[in-house]
Formats: structure tokens, sequence, C-alpha cells
């Protein structure tokens, strides 16, 4: 496990009213309009400290980083976790494979809040979905999660109730972004059967189930903060604003964090009015007026 510190237009001519239709682009905020949701709460500005945990079928094997099942792959790259992999379980053991053997029988979310609670957060929650596409929830949009397969257990359902019964504020992260890059175009990771956990499907079936996740977690658990991963840089910015809607509209004093990777057509200081800026193992170099985010790792990875 590894654990982490983050209209309707009308005109009238000649007397007569004519109605134009709505666009459906303008059915979603734009940028400036998201600025409404500005304010930065206040619990989040004074609870200095917050955790969550990576821990999902990368977990079984235990070997590296959680991005085992990237690195197991990447087609003609030598990594050590692939030839660890290929030696240990053989080249035709799939990733998915792994899923069976993730029991989590000894996992207790109680005991998990407590260690938050006396660690000192304010606010902590896991990895809702790695890179490696299995939801840790209840997800009617895929059969790869933790109630269906695995466990058999709501870990972001059970994580939300012990960690909120202690007064501290629920967060969950999410790396699915970048979920349809992850893995190579490989005779394993092409399976029909698993297009929905490596991601391998067309773009807009995937933007669909992308959005449908961040909803269902938002309409279940409403989190108090959402962290994102470099990935949601990659997403299509309508799609982004309309989630970035739903959350804010959903939820109340929340926050939503972003990365500064490779957005474009949008600017940082734009961003910034919108949500919280992270810097996964770094920091601003200076004193700003607008709140940030830092998130290290007490592991060696």
């Amino acid at each position: 496990m590894k654990i982490k510190t983050t209209l309707v237009c009308a005109a009238a001519t000649l007397g007569l009213m004519a109605v134009q239709p709505v666009n459906a682009e303008n059915a979603v905020p734009t940028w400036k309009e998201l600025e409404k949701h500005n304010e930065t709460p206040d619990w989040f500005r004074d609870a200095k400290f917050g955790i969550y945990a990576h821990w999902g079928v990368y977990s079984v094997p235990a070997f590296g980083t959680e991005w085992y099942p990237r690195h197991i792959n990447m087609n003609g790259r030598d990594h050590a976790a692939k030839k660890h992999h290929v030696e240990k379980y053989g080249k035709d053991f799939g990733y998915h494979d792994f899923i069976p053997m993730f029991t989590a029988d000894k996992f207790n979310a109680e005991e998990w809040a407590d260690i938050f609670d006396r660690a000192g957060a304010k606010f902590a929650g896991p990895v809702a979905e790695h890179h490696d596409g299995f939801s840790m929830w209840d997800s009617k949009l895929t059969p790869f999660n933790a109630v269906e397969m695995g466990p058999k257990r709501n870990v972001v359902g059970e994580l939300e109730k012990a960690i909120r019964k202690r007064g501290l504020k629920f967060m969950s992260s999410f790396h699915h972004s970048h979920n349809p890059g992850f893995y190579d175009k490989n005779e394993v990771t092409s399976i029909p059967e698993y297009a929905k956990l490596y991601g391998k499907m067309p773009r807009e079936e995937f933007l669909k189930m992308w959005m449908g996740k961040l909803k269902e977690n938002i309409d279940k658990y409403n989190p108090d903060l959402m962290w994102f991963d470099f990935g949601l840089a990659e997403i299509d910015h309508k799609i982004v604003r309309e989630y970035f809607d739903y959350f804010f509209t959903n939820t109340e004093d929340a926050v939503v964090t972003f990365k500064n990777m490779r957005w474009k057509n949008i600017a940082m200081e734009q961003l910034r009015k919108i949500g919280v800026e992270d810097f996964e193992k770094g920091r601003m170099n200076r004193l700003t007026e607008y709140a940030w985010l830092t998130d290290d790792t007490i592991t060696d990875g």
C-alpha cells in the first residue's frame, strides 16, 4: 500500500419573437462561468494535512509501484517488473488474473480511519480508481469493481463512512483519465472482454464511462475533495467543464485538484480560479494568495 499526504435567447423583429434553440456547447458552462466556484473552502485552507492511500489489485504482486500493470504490458521495453512478472507468473498471466487474488480479507475501514485520525489528518480517503481501470466501489458502469470481483466489498463506501464518523473530510483520488494510454496494444490488453478494464474502446465510449464513474462517486459518496492525476489534462475540455459543473452543483464547500501538465488552450491562471493546483513531490517557490496542494509518499516509490 502506498500512502500519499493531495439560455434560451430571444430576439424581436417587427414585433415578432423568434426563439433560438439552446446550443449544446452553451449548455456546458465556459471556463469563465465556472469561476463562480473559485472560493476555496475554509476547511481546506485550515486542514494543512491529509492522507490518501494507493491500494488495489496492484497490491497483489506488490512489486515496485502501483504502475506495475503498465510496466508488465509495455511491448518491446525491458522493465524490472516485466521480467519479474514473466519469471514468477508466466508470459500468459495477465494483470486481470490478479483480480481473484485480491481478496482484501484483512481490510478494516475502521482501523484505517483510526490511523488517519491519530496521524492528525483533517481529510483522508482511498484511490478510487488508479490507471489500472479497477474501480474500488460498487460501480454500475463496469464489472471490474471491488464489489463484483476480488474482495467483493465496497472499499470506497466503507472508508467514506468510517472517515466521516471521525469528523474528517472525505476525499477520493482518480487516475483513470490516462487509462487508455497506459498500456500497449497487445494480445492481453486488447481482449474484448477486458475492454472496460484496460480502456481499449472507442474514445467516445471511454469518455462516457470516465464521466459516469465520477458522477457515481459524487452521487454515492459526496466527496469533499476530488484529486486528479496528470491525465485530466488529456480529457476533452468540454467534458472536464461538464464534470466541474456537476461536482460543484451537487456538493457544498468542495475542492477539486488538478496538475499543471500539458493543458491546451487554457491558462493555469484561469484554472486556479476554479480549483486547486496540485504539485506531486513539489511546491510553489513563492507566497501565493490562492491555495495549492502538495503531496508526497511515505514509501520509497
